[in-house]
């Protein structure tokens, strides 16, 4: 810094000291921020460094296009119909979802370190909101057990989930998207092969389970797997009967 410069600061420092206190901030601010000045890239005109905006990812730094232009520049853009992403933007979303699953094949080791990144985010996340909302979790655990649409829902959802991690497959779509009905229609198909005196009230670890005809683990496939989760392959069954059944069929 040159000499003249702290000559400055020490000669306002002296004035300042003399003034009142609200003044003295007011001055001081002012003359700061004339002091410290930045030259648009775009206008070419100085401007306080205030003008400029902060990078995201670095706030010490500001852009180099002082905030009137970009203003400017932003309008352009929107009146412009060629540079607006929507009209840009004409792929459909069955091309965008196949050129993503196409990045996901060629870059599997990222896609892995994702997703762990993403469970370990999501599993401290759901640990801190149930510290923080006992009470939620008491009443989703008695919805739980006393709803039959949310029970089969989650067992249904888990059962899915389990098998997908098992056979190392990304599950790409929403559950009952993969089992091919809604809850409620599932819960009406299920109802309707009810042997003897099968009911939502028996349904569980000692009453009645959700059997796949085919079991899971026969997959070997995708593809497989995912014709194996369709509601048609699903079916009460008495709990001792599943667990004699085992992976045979």
């Amino acid at each position: 810094m040159n000499e003249w410069i702290y000559s400055l600061l020490f000669y306002l420092i002296i004035v300042f000291h003399n003034l009142p206190y609200g003044p003295r901030r007011y001055y001081f601010f002012k003359i700061f921020i004339i002091m410290v000045m930045k030259i648009c890239n775009v206008c070419n005109i100085s401007k306080p460094e205030t003008s400029f905006r902060q990078y995201s990812h670095a706030p010490k730094y500001r852009r180099n296009g002082c905030n009137d232009c970009r203003r400017e520049k932003d309008r352009i853009r929107r009146e412009t119909e060629g540079y607006n992403p929507r009209v840009l933007d004409k792929r459909t979303k069955e091309e965008k979802i196949e050129r993503l699953n196409k990045w996901k094949e060629n870059n599997p080791e990222k896609v892995k370190s994702s997703q762990k990144k993403w469970r370990e985010k999501q599993n401290e996340y759901s640990k801190l909101w149930k510290e923080n909302n006992p009470e939620k979790v008491k009443e989703n655990r008695k919805k739980y057990r006393t709803n039959p649409k949310t029970k089969l829902t989650e067992s249904v959802r888990r059962r899915i989930k389990k098998y997908m991690l098992i056979k190392n497959i990304t599950k790409r779509n929403k559950t009952f998207e993969i089992v091919g009905c809604s809850p409620d229609e599932l819960k009406n198909y299920l109802e309707g092969l009810f042997v003897d005196v099968m009911s939502w009230d028996n349904y569980g670890l000692y009453g009645w389970h959700i059997d796949h005809k085919i079991p899971l683990s026969s997959a070997n496939t995708e593809e497989e797997l995912l014709s194996l989760c369709h509601f048609t392959n699903l079916q009460p069954m008495w709990a001792q009967d599943n667990l004699k059944k085992g992976k045979s069929f």
